[in-house]
């Protein structure tokens, strides 16, 4: 007998500040060869105090990622639970649709995102 589980599945936005240490970092962006890991934290709280002043995630996103998603308006796409590693899905699927995580570190930096399905 096959049971067949429902998929669960979450549509994020994303913000990613990156530091010089940090993996797969593209490194010929200047700011990002000088950057250091407590700016890339401070840079992060920043944006995660500002969005709980009320600014659009989307036009943070498109100011500070260093991610490809910045300029994609922050769109990370579609995850199904286990996809993303254990630190981000206990995060992406613990929120509300709307509602956005608090500082993530990860190998390549800081992130933010929010569930917006």
């Amino acid at each position: 007998i096959i049971r067949r589980e429902a998929l669960q599945e979450v549509k994020l936005l994303h913000i990613l500040v990156a530091h010089k240490d940090a993996k797969n970092v593209a490194k010929k962006r200047s700011v990002l060869r000088h950057r250091s890991k407590d700016e890339a934290l401070e840079i992060t709280q920043s944006a995660y105090q500002s969005l709980l002043e009320g600014a659009s995630f989307t036009d943070l996103a498109e100011q500070l990622s260093d991610g490809p998603m910045g300029t994609r308006g922050a769109d990370l796409g579609w995850f199904v639970r286990g996809e993303l590693g254990p630190t981000f899905d206990e995060s992406a699927f613990s929120l509300e649709i709307g509602e956005f995580s608090s500082v993530i570190e990860s190998v390549f930096g800081y992130h933010l995102i929010q569930r917006v399905e």
